[in-house]
């Protein structure tokens, strides 16, 4: 039986698995390996944080970043400008600080929304002199290089600590190599995690795995990889479980 991977980190992969389940999908079938679990940083100073982003514009790059900034700092003046890298992060800073907080961001399909979007956005409405970056360890590298190059005083703040997926010899002993894989990531750095973990003994199955992502990015990430069969679908307008039932006859014994 084909097995189907879950790579969305945190818990959004097992609410997935959850409508999977009711939409008639076998348990077994499906494996909850989310690429990372998220914990708050150890190190954090909410006094620097707030005098930094009273004269910036704060970039929230993931709706995980705006939930552990709200943990972090549960108010931020209203005066507080925001900027997301697309419309569903702007929803959630939105939901949890002030439904009126204005948040600049790119319109249009999340598979070309991003950091280069962003940029674009900035340079056409003027680059603020300021710009917070409240992020991982690590991300958006080009969007800060960029906004470094043309002036901008940028700072990058950790909110989240990353906790990639380790896989055990038990977890692996659940994935057959002969398996027909279906697999759901959502960032560049959960290709790179799959392969790690799974390495050379699983390199010709990657390959011929079904791919679902939401970025061209991501994409060329994995065809970098050898994969050939990649989906992207848009998060806005397509919902993934809707989209895995339309393949469910993979899934039929």
């Amino acid at each position: 039986m084909p097995k189907l991977i879950l790579m969305k980190p945190g818990e959004a992969s097992s609410e997935i698995a959850c409508r999977l389940q009711k939409a008639g999908f076998k348990r077994e079938d499906i494996l909850e390996w989310p690429a990372y679990e998220f914990k708050l940083p150890q190190k954090f100073d909410s006094e620097e944080f707030k005098t930094f982003a009273s004269e910036a514009v704060v970039v929230v790059v993931s709706p995980t970043a705006a939930r552990c900034l709200k943990k972090l700092i549960p108010q931020l003046p209203a005066s507080t400008r925001f900027a997301t890298v697309g419309h569903p992060t702007a929803v959630i800073v939105r939901k949890l600080f002030n439904p009126d907080t204005p948040v600049l961001y790119p319109d249009g399909s999340v598979i070309k929304s991003g950091s280069e979007r962003l940029l674009e956005l900035f340079l056409s409405s003027g680059l603020p002199s300021k710009v917070l970056i409240a992020r991982g360890q690590t991300g958006r590298e080009l969007l800060y290089s960029e906004l470094i190059n043309h002036g901008v005083k940028v700072k990058k703040v950790v909110v989240y600590e990353r906790i990639p997926l380790q896989l055990t010899e038990a977890d692996k002993s659940c994935l057959p190599q002969e398996e027909e894989l279906h697999v759901l990531l959502t960032s560049s750095d959960a290709v790179e995690i799959l392969w790690k973990n799974l390495g050379f003994r699983y390199n010709e199955s990657l390959k011929k795995a079904f791919f679902y992502t939401i970025h061209e990015r991501i994409k060329e990430k994995l065809e970098e990889k050898g994969a050939k069969n990649i989906f992207l679908f848009d998060t806005e307008r397509e919902d993934f479980v809707d989209l895995i039932c339309s393949k469910k006859k993979f899934f039929q014994n």
